[in-house]
């Protein structure tokens, strides 16, 4: 195929790590499709209870384990209308918080953290305009929430639309324009 997969079917794969100091990771994949749909789903759930790294006599000392804890899922699915165009759609979601010790004042296990969470998605059309122009219009939206501690929350959203053009002048010599 033209994008460059050219497996034909379905795979996919599993793993899981064997909990070692209190550190596990889980994965899962699935992929696969035909010459002209294709589509691919992963999920990942990495933890850690932590440890703790401050020294005792220290005068910052927070006695807790300082642990991690990650939620992403990736998500793909692209169909060819004809040879020489292609729409799909792309999403990307990960979750979680890290904890850490800290000499701030006031600075307690309850408040060192931080939460966050980041969604993004988008719609894609690509096509090929002739042999040597390639074009590709993506529409998307992305979220980031993030929570430091519970004082400090910031939020963000955008939205955007993107156009990106490739003309092969001579190979391996591409001219990317939008």
């Amino acid at each position: 195929a033209e994008d460059g997969i050219r497996d034909i079917g379905v795979t996919g794969v599993q793993t899981c790590a064997l909990p070692i100091l209190g550190t596990a990771q889980l994965q899962a994949r699935l992929n696969g499709g035909d010459e002209r749909t294709r589509y691919m789903f992963s999920a990942l759930r990495d933890t850690t209870r932590g440890f703790d790294v401050t020294r005792p006599g220290s005068a910052d000392r927070q006695i807790d384990a300082d642990g991690n804890r990650q939620t992403s899922f990736t998500g793909l699915l692209s169909h060819r209308l004809t040879s020489d165009l292609q729409v799909g759609a792309q999403l990307l979601s990960t979750e979680g918080r890290s904890e850490w010790d800290s000499s701030w004042a006031g600075s307690t296990p309850a408040n060192t953290f931080t939460d966050y969470r980041t969604r993004t998605a988008s719609l894609f059309a690509r096509g090929q305009w002739f042999s040597a122009w390639d074009s590709e219009v993506r529409v998307g939206s992305s979220n980031y929430d993030y929570n430091y501690g519970g004082d400090f929350a910031p939020r963000t959203s955008s939205e955007s639309i993107g156009w990106q053009n490739a003309l092969t002048l001579a190979k391996p010599l591409r001219l990317l324009f939008g």
